[in-house]
Parts: C-alpha cells; sequence; structure tokens
C-alpha cells in the first residue's frame, strides 16, 4: 500500500497541527501523478484487448482442430468459445473497472487530486471507445445487401 498523500499547500506539522506553506507540488511530481494515473485508468481496456487477444487465438486454434470434422462441428465449437470469452472478459472488465473506481476514491481521499482525475478521465475515454465499439457492432449489418 502506498504511502497517504497529503493536500498539496498543507503541512503537517509535528504537533499534528495543518499549517499553510508557500510549498507546492514540483511539475515533476504533479507529471508523475498524472501518469501514474493515465496508466491507473487505461489498464481495465488494457486488460480487456489482451484477454480478447487470448480468447481470439484459442479461435484460431479451436479452427484448426475441428475443421477436419466439417463446418458445423467448427462453428458450434467457435460458437462456445466465443461466448465464453465474451462473458469472461466482461466480468474482468467490470472487477477491473471497479478496483479502479476504488483506487480514483482512495486517490483523491489522500489528496492526490491530478492522480484521481487523470484516471476518471482515462476511465471514461475507456469506456466510451468500449461503447462506441459495441454500438457499431450492433448497428452495422453483417451481410449488406448486394
Amino acid at each position: 500500500m502506498r504511502e497517504p498523500h497529503h493536500v498539496p499547500g498543507i503541512q503537517t506539522g509535528s504537533t499534528g497541527s495543518s499549517t499553510k506553506t508557500s510549498s507546492l507540488l514540483s511539475p515533476l511530481k504533479m507529471a508523475l501523478s498524472a501518469i501514474r494515473g493515465v496508466i491507473e485508468g487505461a489498464l481495465p481496456l488494457v486488460i480487456l484487448v489482451g484477454i480478447l487477444a487470448l480468447f481470439w487465438e484459442a479461435l484460431t486454434i479451436t479452427r484448426f482442430v475441428t475443421a477436419p470434422n466439417g463446418f458445423l462441428v467448427t462453428q458450434q465449437a467457435e460458437t462456445i468459445i466465443a461466448e465464453g470469452g465474451l462473458v469472461i472478459s466482461l466480468i474482468v472488465f467490470v472487477v477491473a473497472g471497479l478496483r479502479t473506481l476504488r483506487g480514483v476514491r482512495d486517490r483523491h481521499n489522500e489528496g492526490d487530486y491530478i492522480e484521481s482525475t487523470a484516471a476518471i478521465v482515462v476511465l471514461g475515454i475507456s469506456l466510451l471507445v468500449l461503447f462506441i465499439a459495441v454500438w457499431m457492432t450492433i448497428g452495422m449489418p453483417q451481410h449488406p445487401a448486394p
């Protein structure tokens, strides 16, 4: 677990009282905090892409293994693997997203507003990218008219 951050501009004294100081976060610390936030916010999407890539490979292997048995066997096996992969990917994405949101809440409560803001913005962009991909998949016809 990371050590708690304090609100910028507030320094805790040895007696426990908070006093205002003129020191603010250095630009390097702010940049590193923003980078940590971007990485934390992008982690659910990166995990999702990795899992989907693994299931894509599983589909390819299934196609080669079941090809001698005929088209219907191949189609059924690929459907089962694709559906299982989508369900597992959805569960893992939701768990990773909730964990990221908990991390954002913790960073915000610790006073690291730059990291928490960067993480929530990148997580929102990830959700938007995922929503657009699902929307395009549902909205585009699979067999366009000739």
